[in-house]
């Protein structure tokens, strides 16, 4: 019995000898240590394989005499894709508002692998299996996929290539900065001007009244002594404008007895 890949003999088992029970296995080289075959059924288990292996394998086999028929299994091997990368080249229009881009997909991994790309989530018709995307003009709000597929893994990625200016002119900054630096100048100058006209303010006049004597006399004696009759009284006026540092108005009245009801050197003010 045998195994053959493509016309090309896989493994065999030949007899040493006619109608001998010695029988030997021979194997092709390409698949030196990776095979095992049953005997009695003629089942193949291939292990470690490759990308290579793919094709299309016959068997062919007789066990005393009979045929054990004629048997083809197509093999397919696939590689899991890795990873997908979109790369772009891109032209803004002088007015940055739109742009021309040429996308390129890559496909790191992978065999027999498919691309599609996609617009906003939507298939891009006649974009199948290609490499390269060429998109004029595009918005700066649209995202291009690229996806690959092969039967056992799918990745994708997606990229937003354009973006456009959304910034006004740099002179609409200048502007406003000039603006808020005049804003700063004005209120410090309102400031300097408050503080000078509280420091020139005039202060509210403080009055003083007092009522004094002439002949204001000290007299030894007892509690129950007369006092001297007072004399005439004269009345002085006086204002007081404050200097320096302001401070609260204020009224102070001074009344002076002249009968003294104990002789001290303290007066009473009431």
């Amino acid at each position: 019995m045998q195994w053959k890949k493509n016309n090309m003999d896989v493994i065999k088992l030949v007899s040493e000898q006619d109608n001998s029970t010695v029988t030997t296995l021979k194997t092709n080289e390409n698949f030196a240590g990776r095979l095992i075959m049953n005997n009695e059924t003629g089942a193949l288990n291939i292990s470690s394989l490759r990308e290579e292996d793919s094709g299309k394998y016959v068997f062919n086999g007789f066990k005393l005499s009979v045929s054990l028929g004629t048997k083809t299994i197509q093999l397919h091997i696939y590689e899991r894709i890795v990873s997908v990368q979109v790369t772009s080249q891109v032209n803004n229009s002088t007015d940055g508002t739109s742009c021309n881009v040429t996308l390129s997909c890559s496909v790191i991994g992978g065999s027999q692998v498919a691309l599609s790309w996609s617009r906003n989530g939507e298939n891009i018709a006649g974009a199948e299996n290609r490499t390269t995307l060429t998109v004029s003009p595009t918005r700066a709000e649209e995202d291009y996929t690229c996806t690959a597929i092969n039967p056992i893994s799918s990745l994708s990625k997606t990229a937003r290539p354009c973006q456009t200016e959304t910034t006004s002119s740099p002179y609409i900054y200048i502007a406003a900065g000039g603006g808020g630096l005049l804003v700063v100048m004005m209120v410090i100058t309102l400031m300097c001007i408050l503080k000078k006209s509280k420091r020139g303010e005039a202060h509210e006049d403080t009055t003083v009244y007092a009522e004094v004597g002439d002949n204001l006399h000290t007299q030894k004696g007892s509690v129950n002594s007369q006092s001297p009759q007072p004399a005439d009284v004269n009345t002085f006026y006086d204002v007081i404008k404050g200097t320096g540092t302001p401070a609260a108005p204020s009224t102070v009245y001074d009344m002076v007895k002249l009968d003294r009801a104990i002789p001290t050197q303290y007066q009473e003010v009431l």
